[in-house]
């Protein structure tokens, strides 16, 4: 005779709730559902804003301070955890386009240098590991401005050191990277994103992604050229070329300047499902629910949902999915690898009304509670402990 178990690993509503909260809400709503059920809440993240919070808290790091320049070059503080010698951080706090007023968002001149500042301050702390998160970023420099914190220097025609920021690219003939090349000599760097597009291209991050950081859909061509100069640049300068290598794209391209340097990226959401032991929690459960803002077509590219999903489904567990907003097509669920889908809000809202934080709270948890009443009956047909 038992009664239930679950895990939860919702993504945060952006704008509305974040991941803990969610999770939190949720736990309350199975526990009302099937007393003394085991609920066990896992903040989650994909690699973005977020990841380094949520990685501090499982891996239980310090916060620490740090000064470094943010997409426009002013100096602001910006956070990073340490736990022994392994450091957390997220490109958003030092190079995130949340940073710059939307009437400064332009990718030619912004850069990733304060990324760079932050790997360098935690290597000061004492970290030998570090963790980036390299979501939400302002930038489209191809990781220039973060190897060119990390002492990389780039060189026109003349001889003459130049600030490799996209509006200058096509100036720059020439990189000396032996300082960056000699920081990943001591200093092992994992990079999470759930961004696998190559640097350049159609699919590319000028192509793909500039233009939601400020760019005008006239430079889109002109950004993605400048951006393969920049990457003849660097790739003679170190001796590789990682171009089309998934992820490279990331970030505006620092995934491309990551990987130059020996960089593992991996999955925002595996990687802090391990850290959390996700799948020995999950396969002691009978179910999991996870979630995100809005779960769409984007949602199998490597989102929460269906990361949580991927693993959950492995282990033969079933993974149901909470959604601010839920705009999957019946057929398509099953490349979500989620069970189902409930939308949080059961009633037509304004979209002021739909991301009210304590509404989404309340109907989070009205939404686990009657998920977990479904297995609770189950459990009971089947001669487990009464609800």
């Amino acid at each position: 005779m038992r009664t239930l178990r679950a895990a939860v690993a919702i993504d945060s509503f952006k704008g509305s709730l974040d991941s803990e909260t969610l999770g939190l809400a949720a736990a309350r709503g199975i526990m009302k559902a099937c007393a003394g059920a085991s609920v066990r809440v896992i903040p989650v993240a994909d690699g973005g804003e977020g990841t380094s919070a949520v990685l501090r808290k499982l891996l239980r790091a310090d916060a620490v301070s740090a000064k470094v320049r943010d997409p426009e070059g002013k100096t602001i503080e910006a956070e990073f955890g340490l736990s022994g010698k392994s450091a957390v951080l997220e490109m958003a706090s030092a190079s995130g386009l949340t940073l710059v007023p939307r009437e400064n968002r332009n990718p030619w001149k912004l850069s990733t240098e304060g990324t760079g500042d932050l790997c360098l301050a935690a290597a000061a702390a004492g970290a030998d590991r570090i963790t980036i998160g390299i979501g939400g970023s302002a930038t489209s420099d191809a990781g220039s401005g973060f190897l060119h914190s990390l002492g990389g220097r780039f060189y026109d025609m003349n001889g003459n050191e130049t600030v490799p920021v996209p509006e200058n690219f096509m100036s720059i003939v020439k990189a000396d990277l032996s300082e960056p090349l000699r920081f990943a000599e001591k200093v092992s760097i994992t990079a999470a994103s759930d961004v696998m597009n190559p640097l350049l291209g159609e699919n590319g991050a000028a192509m793909v992604f500039a233009g939601q950081k400020g760019a005008k859909e006239e430079d889109l061509a002109k950004l993605d050229v400048a951006s393969g100069h920049i990457a003849d640049v660097i790739s003679e300068a170190a001796g590789n070329d990682m171009r089309e290598s998934p992820g490279a794209g990331a970030a505006g391209g620092l995934g491309f300047a990551l990987l130059t340097l020996g960089a593992e990226l991996r999955s925002g959401i595996d990687l802090i499902l391990d850290a959390a032991d996700f799948d020995r929690t999950a396969a002691l459960c009978d179910f999991v629910i996870t979630g995100e803002g809005s779960v769409d077509r984007s949602t199998s590219l490597g989102k929460v949902p269906y990361g949580v999903a991927r693993r959950a489904s492995a282990l033969g567990v079933p993974a149901i999915a909470i959604a601010g907003r839920s705009c999957i097509e019946e057929e398509s669920i099953g490349d979500t690898m989620l069970t189902s889908v409930f939308p949080v809000h059961r009633t037509a809202l304004t979209q002021e009304q739909a991301m009210d934080p304590a509404l989404t709270e309340h109907d989070a948890e009205t939404a686990a509670f009657m998920i977990a009443r479904t297995f609770c009956a189950a459990l009971y047909r089947a001669g487990a402990e009464p609800y």
